[in-house]
């Protein structure tokens, strides 16, 4: 997975981390951020052969029924406004859940 890290941040990508689940130890999660959405877009599309081999091995530790699962989140950052002042915010009065184990899993 250092191998991994490096190949993420070679293409751009910052705050990389990978996480073992207290309530399922056989479930680890790996997490970065990219710049921009279109930086993600050219990293999952511009890869080369070794990097794609590396992301197999990688993959290849997976266990269990289902694929590997991946999950994208979009930040809004700190401070930023919507796109119009009129445009509602429909999460602004939720709470969120908590992610469970069974949230899955990517390398």
């Amino acid at each position: 997975m250092q191998e991994v890290q490096l190949s993420r941040q070679r293409n751009g990508a910052y705050g990389w981390s990978i996480a073992r689940d207290i309530a399922d130890p056989e479930l680890w999660t790996e997490r970065y951020h990219c710049p921009t959405w279109f930086d993600y877009l050219r990293q999952r599309s511009r890869s080369t052969q070794s990097e794609r081999a590396l992301h197999q091995r990688a993959m290849d530790f997976h266990l269990g029924p289902g694929p590997v699962r991946v999950r994208r989140m979009l930040e809004r950052p700190f401070g930023s406004v919507r796109w119009k002042e009129d445009t509602p915010d429909r999460t602004a009065n939720e709470v969120l859940p908590v992610a469970s184990a069974a949230a899955g899993s990517s390398t």
